[in-house]
Parts: structure tokens; sequence; C-alpha cells
């Protein structure tokens, strides 16, 4: 998984840290939490 910006960076690293985030994206939050 290549991660193009630090934007997504940072939400990616967030989110597994943070539930909160499932809560602002949660299509992007499941995607990430299912990906291994």
């Amino acid at each position: 998984m290549e991660i193009n910006n630090i934007e997504e960076a940072e939400f990616s690293s967030n989110c597994i840290r943070c539930l909160q985030c499932i809560e602002k994206c949660p299509e992007k939050a499941l995607s990430l939490r299912l990906s291994p």
C-alpha cells in the first residue's frame, strides 16, 4: 500500500490508534482496519 501524501499517512496511523476516525470517515476507517 503506497501513501503519496502526508495527510494520508497521518490519517492511516491515526485510524489505527483512534476510534474517532471511524466517525469522521467510516468507509475509509473500516477499509484501513480490515487491511492487514
